[in-house]
């Protein structure tokens, strides 16, 4: 099992073998501020993986995630300050997940292997 320093361990399925996540702050408008020393990773051959998530789709995942943050925030408004899980990416075997924790300024991210 993966234990990731930052990041939203609790989306992670007990089966996951290696992930990496963070904690961006969400400005006004549902924008997400990427903040470098907030990310880990955890697992096997965690070098490659690394270099996969950051290959997705030609912009890598996390130009990913907030494409699709902020996609979600412009469909519905603001998000709510829950506990929600909102998958925000599944393919190219890849899951990311995110949550705000009912923190009123942070979203935490979760990208694992499938």
């Amino acid at each position: 099992m993966v234990n990731l320093e930052f990041g939203l361990n609790r989306a992670i399925p007990e089966t996951v073998k290696v992930a990496w996540g963070c904690r961006f702050i969400m400005e006004p408008k549902g924008l997400l501020d990427f903040v470098y020393d907030r990310q880990s990773a955890d697992g096997e051959n965690v070098k490659e993986f690394l270099d996969k998530i950051n290959k997705v789709n030609g912009i890598g995942m996390l130009n990913e995630i907030r494409k699709a943050w902020l996609l979600r925030y412009n469909k519905f408004g603001v998000i709510q300050q829950n506990d929600e899980l909102i998958t925000l990416f599944e393919g190219n075997g890849l899951k990311a997940v995110a949550s705000t924790n009912a923190s009123h300024g942070y979203v935490y991210v979760a990208v694992w292997e499938e």
